[in-house]
């Protein structure tokens, strides 16, 4: 259910600047002074239509930017992506610039409240707004730029929801079909909360695998610990003094885990559990553990009463969807965008 226009969402603007975008800003007006003869290149215009313009340092900004942001995020562009990333990132600042010039003084206030809540999200992730900063600058943003790009991106949302979504009501039997052919997207795995002694079986400095006279002896001590459980020793004191992650500790040994995750011995053995039941020392991909059980937690079902409204929140955005390239077709025709790149 992914969408494919990534400024439909409610939070479009973040997903854009995460994941390609990081538009730079949009020169509405001719630039007031005439630039040195050096920057000449940059500022030459690769793209105008009707009220805006974009030049080669706007693009070339876009561009950096798009590459840095995936890069930071460990997920740098591959050849072929660098390769088609000019063409990409021209036609989508072109189709930000012409939303931004439709939009009328009431949808740009209109949207400035939205803009503000997904700044204040994007921050909340970071411990600090100096942390939040220093985390743009790796990107080559600075905070006021990066207010600009969530802030056009709010108003694209609007123009778009104005023009193709406010009028339209997604029936109710529309609603309850996707809601029935969909549930398992409504359903909640079962659960079941923990508290979890473990001993890894990775060389803390090196991150190897340890040998298998230090995994004998690891093994001994869990089932040393386990013995100590079951005589009623408090198991947060033994999660304390034996677990030999640090994470681990800092939780008190407390995991939830959700039936169909990826380790099974894990998940065999604590569903398996009853409410205060310790498990056997348990071997799993990363190391030993030795599991008490604090609850077991149901698998529930969302009633539609409760889904609807994100239901046709999806519906309505699927319904932009398919309106919206010929949308923006009609906006660029009437733009007379013209392309000035080779």
């Amino acid at each position: 259910m992914k969408s494919t226009f990534p400024w439909l969402s409610a939070f479009g603007c973040l997903v854009v600047f995460l994941t390609l975008s990081g538009h730079s800003h949009y020169e509405m007006t001719a630039a007031s002074a005439a630039p040195e003869l050096d920057d000449l290149f940059k500022d030459m215009i690769v793209a105008r239509g009707k009220g805006f313009s974009i030049t080669r340092s706007d693009l070339d900004k876009a561009i950096i930017t798009a590459k840095a942001t995936r890069a930071g995020q460990g997920n740098p562009m591959g050849p072929s992506e660098s390769a088609e990333l000019e063409g990409q990132m021209l036609n989508r600042m072109i189709t930000t610039a012409m939303l931004l010039n439709k939009a009328s003084a009431e949808q740009r206030k209109k949207a400035s409240p939205e803009a503000g809540r997904t700044l204040a999200e994007m921050q909340q992730q970071h411990p600090s707004l100096e942390s939040f900063e220093r985390q743009l600058m790796t990107s080559g943003m600075t905070l006021d730029y990066l207010k600009q790009q969530i802030l056009e991106q709010a108003i694209v949302k609007t123009v778009i929801d104005d023009a193709l979504r406010n009028d339209y009501l997604v029936p109710d039997a529309d609603a309850r079909e996707f809601y029935q052919q969909n549930l398992r997207f409504f359903t909640a795995p079962e659960q079941v909360r923990l508290r979890n002694i473990y001993f890894p079986l990775l060389n803390p400095a090196t991150r190897e695998p340890v040998s298998s006279e230090e995994r004998d002896k690891i093994l001994r001590e869990a089932e040393s610990v386990r013995q100590k459980a079951l005589a009623g020793d408090d198991f947060q004191a033994l999660v304390r003094d034996h677990s030999k992650d640090g994470i681990t500790k800092q939780r008190g040994g407390e995991v939830i885990l959700v039936r169909g995750g990826q380790d099974k011995a894990l998940e065999d053995a604590a569903f398996a559990l009853e409410p205060e039941g310790i498990s056997p020392v348990v071997f799993s991909v990363n190391g030993y553990h030795i599991l008490k059980c604090i609850e077991k937690i149901p698998s529930t079902t969302q009633p539609f009463s409760e889904a609807a409204q994100s239901i046709r929140n999806q519906l309505e955005t699927e319904h932009v969807e398919l309106l919206l390239p010929d949308f923006l077709q009609k906006l660029r025709d009437e733009s007379s965008v013209e392309i000035l790149l080779p």
